[in-house]
C-alpha cells in the first residue's frame, strides 16, 4: 500500500497503477511522444515512433511496466518504470445544441425549422460532426411533420469516423405547383388548371416541381382534387403513340430505308418499344417510338411475329 501511495505522489494521476485515469490518445496511433507525457525518459525516443494503435472509443490500451521498458530499450533508451500506463479516449454525451448547429449547417436553409426528437445517446470522443444530406431520410408523407432519421458521423483522431444519428422533424417554405381545378386521370394538364404557391412542409432536396412550365401537357396517373400539390410521382409524360394510332414506320438496314404505315397495338413514349400491326399482311412486329406517331425498326431490335419486309 505504501508503494501505491508513493506512485500517486511522484507520478501524475493519469498513470494507472490502479487503472482509474487514462491519458488521452492524440491520433490513430499511440506514439512515443504520447508516452513521454507519462514517462519522461521517452523524450529520448523518436517522438513519432508508433507504439500501438489507439483504442476504440470505450476501450483502453494499457502498457504494462515491463512492456514500457522493452519498447524503450528497442530504441536504446533505459527506463526504470514501475508503473503501468493507460490510454483511452475521454468520452462525453453529445450536446443537443451542438448537434442542432451541425444539422442546420448541412441543411443550409435559414427558413427551415429543424427539431430534434431523439439523438445518439452513446458517449463519444471529441471531434467534428457532419450530417450529409445523403443521410437524411424522406418521410412517407411530405405534409406530415413526422420525425425521420438523419445519419451522420463524428470525425476524430484524424481519419477515424464514428456513426451518429438524430431523428428530426423538418419543415420549410417550399414553392409548389397545385391544381386549381380537379385534374382528371388520363387528360393532359393545361396551364390554366395550375398555379404556384408557397407551402410549409418537408422540403424534398431534389425533383420538386416548382413551375407550371415543367408539367403543362403531362398526364395525371390518377385524378387530383382542387388544391392538391402536383408531384412527379402522380403524373407522366403523354404517349407519343396510343393504341389504334396510325404510325409511320421506318425500317433501317445499313443504307437501305423502307417506309410504310402500321396500326399501333400498344402505347408508348419516346424510346419505348411498341407492338405494331402491318395492315397489309395483318402480322405484328415491334418498333421503337422515335417521335409523335413515328417508330423505327432496326435489324435485331424487333422481335418479329411473322414480320416480312414488303
Amino acid at each position: 500500500m505504501m508503494i501505491r501511495v508513493l506512485i500517486a505522489v511522484v507520478f501524475p494521476a493519469c498513470l494507472i497503477a490502479q487503472e482509474e485515469v487514462c491519458l488521452s490518445p492524440t491520433g490513430d496511433y499511440i506514439l512515443a511522444g504520447d508516452m513521454a507525457r507519462a514517462i519522461p525518459e521517452y523524450t529520448a525516443v523518436s517522438l513519432q515512433r508508433i507504439l500501438a494503435p489507439s483504442p476504440t472509443p470505450g476501450g483502453k490500451r494499457i502498457f504494462r511496466s515491463d512492456e514500457i521498458r522493452l519498447l524503450a530499450e528497442q530504441s536504446g533508451v533505459k527506463v526504470q518504470s514501475i508503473v503501468d500506463v493507460c490510454f483511452a479516449w475521454p468520452l462525453a454525451r453529445l450536446n443537443q445544441s451542438v448537434v442542432l448547429a451541425a444539422l442546420r449547417k448541412s441543411f443550409n436553409n435559414p427558413d427551415a425549422n429543424i427539431e430534434i426528437a431523439e439523438m445518439t445517446t452513446d458517449r463519444v470522443p471529441q471531434g467534428d460532426l457532419n450530417f450529409p444530406l445523403t443521410g437524411l431520410a424522406v418521410p412517407a408523407s411530405l405534409d406530415q411533420p413526422v420525425p425521420v432519421i438523419w445519419r451522420g458521423e463524428l470525425a476524430y483522431a484524424g481519419n477515424r469516423r464514428l456513426a451518429i444519428w438524430a431523428r428530426v422533424r423538418i419543415d420549410a417554405p417550399v414553392t409548389v405547383v397545385v391544381a386549381v381545378d380537379k385534374l382528371e386521370a388520363g387528360h393532359p394538364i393545361t396551364s390554366n388548371q395550375l398555379r404556384t404557391e408557397v407551402r410549409r412542409r418537408f422540403p424534398t432536396l431534389k425533383n420538386t416541381i416548382t413551375s407550371i412550365e415543367q408539367i403543362a401537357g403531362m398526364i395525371p396517373l390518377r385524378s387530383l382534387p382542387p388544391l392538391a400539390e402536383v408531384r412527379w410521382g402522380n403524373i407522366s409524360r403523354p404517349n407519343y403513340v396510343n393504341r389504334g394510332d396510325i404510325v409511320a414506320i421506318e425500317v433501317r438496314s445499313g443504307t437501305v430505308r423502307l417506309a410504310f404505315t402500321g396500326r399501333a397495338e400498344s402505347a408508348g413514349r419516346t424510346g419505348d418499344v411498341i407492338v405494331v400491326r402491318n395492315q397489309e399482311t395483318n402480322k405484328t412486329f415491334q418498333a421503337r417510338v422515335s417521335a409523335k406517331d413515328k417508330a423505327i425498326v432496326e435489324p435485331g431490335s424487333a422481335k418479329e411475329d411473322g414480320y416480312e419486309s414488303r
